[in-house]
């Protein structure tokens, strides 16, 4: 009867996250901007995980380059930017690191609301932006601003249908 119960829960859990992830609404309601921004931030978090774990080179090479994969995944466009460095060469300079990086994000708060925006294509987004604190495992903590941009997705992947809303990580600065 446990089991049942365990499995019962997991299903409303995941059908109530994919309830504002099934929005294909051209605007957002409040909660759902709610909702995605707080994917967004954890995908920030998600992504100095994936830092810790690819530059650790005590971890298998495999589990490595799908940590790279997945630091590569969270980001809204290819030309996003980390620290001034496009991000996907600054994950992968942090694979070829000597000394592993022991980054873990503290504290994070919105500054910034979700705002609806508009790109060169007439593509409507949202964008907002979080600051954020991060430990390198010494005693420094260093404060970053990040943009969470949320977008509809363009094509069908195996996760998220065509149509339905997305968080990302923008630049990171």
């Amino acid at each position: 009867m446990k089991k049942y119960s365990i499995a019962f829960a997991t299903l409303i859990l995941f059908s109530s996250l994919g309830c504002f992830a099934q929005n294909s609404s051209d605007v957002l309601n409040d909660q759902q901007l709610a909702d995605l921004q707080m994917q967004g931030t954890k995908k920030l978090q998600d992504l100095y995980d994936y830092l810790g774990i690819l530059s650790n080179q005590a971890y298998e090479k495999e589990m490595r380059s799908d940590a790279v994969e997945s630091a590569k995944k969270v980001f809204y466009a290819n030309d996003c930017f980390i620290d001034g460095k496009i991000a996907k060469a600054y994950i992968d300079s942090c694979y070829n690191l000597k000394n592993r990086m022991k980054w873990k994000v503290v504290a994070v708060e919105v500054k910034q609301n979700m705002k609806l925006k508009v790109n060169v294509l007439d593509n409507e987004y949202y964008e907002g932006v979080v600051t954020f604190k991060i430990s390198t495992g010494s005693d420094t903590i260093s404060t970053k601003k990040a943009f969470i941009v949320l977008e509809k997705n363009r094509k069908q992947t195996a996760s998220i249908k065509k149509g339905e809303w997305e968080a990302y990580v923008g630049d990171i600065r």
